[in-house]
């Protein structure tokens, strides 16, 4: 209890403090060539990071959102700030994904997807199978939708797995296991070419190679992705053969396996 009384006093210490550095800056003089709508956009910065270094995520963005709405930084008004600042499609797909998702895991969803995955017999007793198929599915969905859309799925899914085989933060697999989620989802991301983000440099490739040569190269689409594929299962497989070679202890995730 007392712990617990102890770490709320400091999380209202630590409010009271972010808040104070953006009200400091809102009424003291300007800091050439800072000009005072600056000094007011500095402090509701500051004071935001400070918070969600000490405090919380969500609440002290919002409130960083409405500090600077209402700082003058936009003639607009403070409804353009809101617009540009959760209006743009990407924040919107993500904020809806975390709300779907998260209430996939507030079921118990996320837990069955994570036994599903335990009582496979292709897994027991090979840990590193284990990873790879695991990888291959953070890879597919990282492919048909997105990297962001990939690891909000599984994320949870991977925490429950790592709960139910007793595997801790303290344990070297875990920032191993975790950076592969990341490192697959990235590599997978521009695998069709004619989708996401990877239209951009290949736009610019037609652009040059049309003002090159008279006439803009097309990316062949089959071979594109078979090298894009080709590459990521290399990488992937080096990732794990790393693992392996440093040592990393997968015991835990063997024994559990082991049923």
């Amino acid at each position: 209890m007392a712990e617990a009384k102890k770490k709320k006093d400091l999380y209202y210490v630590h409010t009271a403090i972010g808040l104070a550095i953006t009200a400091l800056f809102w009424v003291m003089p300007p800091i050439a060539p800072i000009t005072p709508v600056g000094m007011k956009c500095l402090g509701a910065f500051l004071g935001m990071v400070y918070m969600w270094s000490m405090v919380d995520v969500l609440w002290p963005s919002l409130f960083g959102l409405f500090m600077l709405g209402v700082s003058g930084i936009d003639p607009a008004g403070s409804n353009s700030v809101w617009m540009n600042g959760v209006g743009n499609f990407t924040v919107l797909l993500t904020l809806f994904t975390m709300t779907l998702f998260g209430a996939v895991h507030e079921v118990g969803d996320t837990m069955y997807i994570a036994k599903w995955f335990l009582t496979k017999k292709i897994f027991k007793g090979r840990p590193y199978v284990f990873i790879a198929i695991f990888y291959v599915c953070c890879g597919v969905l990282s492919a048909l939708v997105s990297p962001i859309t990939s690891l909000i799925i599984l994320w949870p899914v991977a925490l429950s797995l790592t709960t139910a085989l007793n595997i801790t933060r303290e344990d070297k697999i875990w920032p191993w296991f975790y950076v592969g989620m990341f490192l697959v989802s990235t590599l997978m991301q521009p695998f069709f070419p004619f989708m996401g983000a990877q239209l951009i440099p290949l736009s610019a490739f037609q652009g040059m190679t049309a003002q090159m040569f008279g006439e803009a190269m097309q990316v062949p689409m089959l071979q594109y992705m078979v090298v894009n594929l080709l590459m990521t299962i290399l990488i992937m497989a080096v990732y794990i053969l790393i693992i392996k070679l440093l040592r990393v202890d997968v015991s835990k995730l063997k024994a559990q396996l082991a049923f």
